[in-house]
């Protein structure tokens, strides 16, 4: 009889234990239900309860699957697609199209329609016709250069140097400018002034005639080229002396040099005739030959 009474009160006291836990977790469930902390609860003596279910972990289990959709889904989406399109797209094309196009256009363009060679005045017939007539002449004679007289200055005229006029106004009235108009356009670079009242035009055969003009002075041993540098140029075109103060000597000293010749000239005029004086061993041919010039220029 001790132990029935025993027992019995053994379970009266475990079933007022187990009043007492029902009641401390109803007052703690709805006490704070957006807690995340409510999985400690449902661990103490779960091997001496097992048949009672825990009510406070039905509500963890329907707010974590909530919580866990929503972050997944938003961060996933916007993330990979506006960084992919935007990229791709605008730097590829604005790239290729404005580098191509304008450079090949306006490089081409300028370059076909060169109107350098178009003269202003209307009377320039084109003395490249003139210059290449004349060469021919010179080519048969078997020298390398032909020479023009074109007249006398007065001893005290103004140097024809460049910008004062005197070569353009000496051209306008030489009697040769009506038929020979490349003279016209020699320009005032190549007219040489080294005092003097005669004036010589040269015209090279070969356009890479090398010239070379110095001064010159008569000496015991003769004439000799001093150090004075007038004109130099490898471009072997038509050009203009103004020489000879005195017309006993001359005060110039030419040199025409080609590949396979070279000639040393100084220019002058015969006390005789007024003939050109040309150096003895060849290769300047004297144009002043009117008949000529008619023949070969004019007559076409």
């Amino acid at each position: 009889m001790k132990r029935i009474v025993c027992l019995v009160l053994c379970a009266a006291l475990l079933a007022l234990s187990l009043a007492g836990c029902k009641s401390e977790k109803k007052t703690i469930a709805p006490a704070n239900p957006s807690a995340v902390q409510a999985p400690t609860l449902s661990a103490p003596d779960s091997a001496s309860l097992p048949e009672e279910p825990t009510p406070a972990s039905d509500p963890m289990t329907t707010t974590a699957p909530e919580t866990e959709a929503p972050t997944a889904a938003p961060t996933e989406a916007p993330t990979e697609a506006p960084t992919e399109a935007p990229t791709e797209a605008p730097t590829e094309a604005p790239t290729e199209a404005p580098t191509e196009a304008p450079t090949e256009a306006p490089t081409e363009m300028p370059t076909e329609p060169p109107v350098t060679e178009v003269p202003t005045d209307p009377d320039y017939p084109g003395p490249d016709n003139e210059i290449n007539s004349l060469r021919q002449v010179i080519l048969d004679s078997g020298s390398i250069c032909g020479v023009i007289f074109l007249g006398f200055t007065d001893w005290d005229a103004p140097a024809m140097e460049p910008g004062n006029g005197v070569w353009q106004s000496f051209v306008a009235d030489c009697p040769f400018s009506e038929d020979l108009t490349f003279l016209r356009h020699i320009p005032e670079s190549r007219v040489v002034e080294a005092g003097g009242t005669e004036v010589y035009c040269l015209i090279p055969l070969d356009p890479n005639t090398a010239i070379h003009i110095s001064g010159a002075e008569l000496t015991d041993e003769g004439l000799v080229a001093t150090e004075e540098v007038l004109f130099e140029s490898n471009a072997g075109d038509p050009f203009v002396v103004r020489c000879n103060p005195s017309d006993i000597v001359s005060n110039v000293f030419i040199t025409l040099m080609t590949d396979d010749t070279t000639v040393m000239w100084d220019p002058c005029l015969s006390l005789r005739d007024n003939h050109i004086v040309l150096p003895a061993e060849g290769g300047v041919y004297d144009l002043t030959n009117y008949d000529i010039l008619l023949e070969h220029i004019i007559a076409g």
